[in-house]
């Protein structure tokens, strides 16, 4: 696969793992969003956090690790192994506190 399309497709998924950090579900529909904290570092996993308020508060955590999906595609080998794959790899939102 040529690098400018490696690149395409790496700002594709890219766009989707950043749509889904800013997107985390409330556990209920009665949960009330209070606020969003969102950690991008440059050569780091990608973290966000989301508190919500029912009727105690709840902390939801997802991650994205942007250097792997990073890796595989400017790798050949490890876009060999994984071509078409765009999906990035998430951890989908975990409850991580609640008081």
């Amino acid at each position: 696969m040529p690098m400018e399309a490696r690149q395409t497709e790496f700002a594709i998924l890219q766009k989707r793992a950043l749509t889904a950090l800013e997107n985390i579900t409330p556990p209920s529909e009665s949960s009330i969003f209070l606020m969003r904290l969102s950690i991008y570092p440059a050569f780091f996993t990608y973290s966000s956090w989301v508190v919500f308020s029912e009727t105690n508060l709840l902390v939801r955590q997802t991650t994205w690790d942007r250097p792997s999906d990073y890796y595989r595609f400017i790798d050949p080998m490890e876009g060999l192994k994984k071509a078409g794959i765009l999906l990035p790899l998430l951890l989908y939102p975990r409850n991580i506190w609640t008081y």
